[in-house]
């Protein structure tokens, strides 16, 4: 018999030099044999911004999002790299002005075994 598995893992990162903190959600899932605990198949997983207190002016985003995910024997492994970008957005009388902020490029990784 065949099981799916559905993982989510969150990681905080905070920045102290700039004071800013931001979510990611890692979610992916995977399948595998209930009798061996092997896993089967792994789908790629998805990466989301949770949340990102960077203060009202801003506008935080992912770019160049990357993920990917495999399985080995009983583990399964989901991947993601990314750049946390955000605009600063200003107004100088009706003039409204934007700048890009880059907080730089991230990689996280996870694995996961099924319950034996």
């Amino acid at each position: 018999m065949s099981l799916r598995v559905f993982i989510s893992w969150q990681l905080i990162l905070k920045i102290n030099l700039q004071k800013n903190e931001w979510v990611v959600t890692l979610s992916g899932s995977y399948s595998y044999d209930s009798s061996t605990y092997r896993v089967t198949h792994t789908n790629s997983p998805v990466l989301r911004l949770t949340t990102a207190n960077f203060g009202a002016a801003f506008s935080p985003y992912l770019q160049s999002i990357t993920t990917s995910s495999s399985h080995s024997g009983s583990t399964a492994t989901f991947r993601t790299s990314y750049t946390m970008m955000a605009t600063l957005g200003v107004s100088i009388g009706d003039l409204p002005l934007g700048f890009t902020l880059n907080f730089g490029s991230h990689s996280h990784n996870f694995s996961n075994h099924p319950l034996q």
